[in-house]
């Protein structure tokens, strides 16, 4: 079975999300609350009527009539981007993606698929007898702080880039994982917790637990703690202590990702121009079949919106 890198799906569609927002005004862009919110669900594409879900691009300018089109085949619509000429539906019509890819106003159209993004298993750390005895600890609380050579490496001393900055509250690193631990207290006084939302969807039928913010894998919160962990809050610090990280869930306990639930997640992050976009996962995708593949984006429309990209 021939397999794609993730990355080669994910490299335009950033740039496409981007490109296409660099034109709005600051805040939300028009139409995000299409976008899945907190704990919000979506009923499974792939139950027992053999439904499958589908990500359907349309050309630019064309997302209205494609939607009109996609309901004519009977397809139920689950999630709207019209920003991104994009959409999700499912449908039963094996030849659903055939007719409506030979359509002049579509640009392409991909079965959803699941990719594994996580293949890390995360356990407990026995911290020993370390104590915060040192000195050049930030506070008494932080006692694995002499376990993180990683972060002095870097300069990460009171002495060194702390001296500079320690990050700020403006700066919100929105990290697209597993979710995040609110409660932990090495997280929670920078989680914006307001911002954080959940796009992992019952599409298909998930554990009810997943389909909140929490973090049932760990991943999440350890990336985050490793952006920024607080000073005094729990036991070790991030590289950034004062950054905000708002949590962007989009990979479920079992290290799984869906492309249905990255598009949104991606769209939601950019709309809400989130200064830094942190994504610690990989995965490959099934290319064997025309019915799975992701179709390339045309070069000369690939290439406009590279151009838009760095004008903005």
């Amino acid at each position: 079975m021939k397999r794609r890198n993730l990355s080669a799906f994910c490299l335009p569609a950033v740039i496409l999300l981007l490109a296409t927002l660099c034109g709005c005004a600051g805040g939300s862009a028009p139409g995000i609350s299409a976008i899945p919110q907190q704990d919000s669900l979506i009923p499974s594409s792939r139950a027992a009527d053999g439904s499958v879900t589908y990500l359907v691009l349309a050309k630019q300018g064309k997302y209205d009539k494609v939607k009109s089109q996609v309901a004519a085949t009977g397809a139920r619509i689950d999630q709207e981007m019209p920003e991104l000429d994009a959409l999700t539906a499912a449908s039963s019509d094996p030849t659903f993606a055939a007719t409506l890819s030979s359509t002049a106003d579509v640009d392409g159209v991909a079965e959803d698929q699941e990719t594994s993004a996580l293949d890390e298993t995360f356990l407990p750390v026995d911290a020993g007898t370390v104590t915060a005895t040192d000195p050049s600890f930030p506070t008494p609380q932080d006692s694995l702080y002499g376990l993180q050579w990683d972060i002095r490496r870097i300069g990460g001393t009171l002495q060194k880039a702390w001296a500079v900055t320690t990050g700020n509250h403006t700066i919100r690193v929105a990290v697209m994982d597993t979710g995040i631990h609110a409660e932990h207290p090495d997280l929670a006084p920078n989680l914006l917790v307001s911002l954080s939302r959940n796009f992992v969807t019952n599409s298909p039928p998930q554990d009810p637990a997943d389909l909140s913010l929490r973090d049932l894998a760990g991943h999440g919160t350890f990336t985050a703690s490793q952006i920024a962990g607080a000073f005094g809050g729990g036991e070790i610090v991030g590289i950034g202590p004062g950054l905000s990280v708002v949590s962007v869930k989009m990979i479920n306990k079992n290290g799984r990702l869906w492309f249905s639930w990255a598009l949104p997640a991606l769209y939601y992050a950019a709309a809400n121009r989130f200064e830094v976009i942190n994504m610690s996962w990989s995965g490959v995708i099934d290319t064997s079949t025309p019915e799975t593949m992701v179709r390339d984006l045309p070069e000369q429309k690939f290439e406009g919106c590279r151009q838009s990209f760095q004008r903005s």
